[in-house]
């Protein structure tokens, strides 16, 4: 929860970094989410371009200087090349949408 003496950081968001990923690394919490979104004027779905620079609120200190100390560590990404199309948008009434 963002408040007067909250601590904001900068930081660029790397190559397929989801919101949610970048939140955990640089606020510390999962709960920040909402918190980044908002400082950011972004969706936690949009597509963030690598280099950007996001905004983020200190929570956790010890969760950070893990991510900070442990740079190999991998993201957490959005790999959408392997997406399977699905959903009502796809379909085709009697081939993959069957009514019975």
């Amino acid at each position: 929860m963002l408040t007067t003496d909250t601590i904001i950081i900068k930081k660029r968001i790397k190559r397929d970094q989801t919101a949610l990923d970048y939140t955990v690394q640089n606020a510390g919490t999962l709960e920040s989410l909402f918190d980044v979104l908002q400082l950011n004027g972004i969706g936690a779905t949009d597509d963030i371009p690598p280099g950007a620079v996001l905004l983020a609120p200190v929570e956790e200190k010890k969760v950070i200087g893990y991510y900070n100390q442990n740079t190999e560590l991998d993201i957490i990404t959005m790999d959408k090349s392997n997406a399977v199309p699905g959903g009502i948008g796809y379909m085709e009434i009697g081939n993959s949408f069957i009514v019975s």
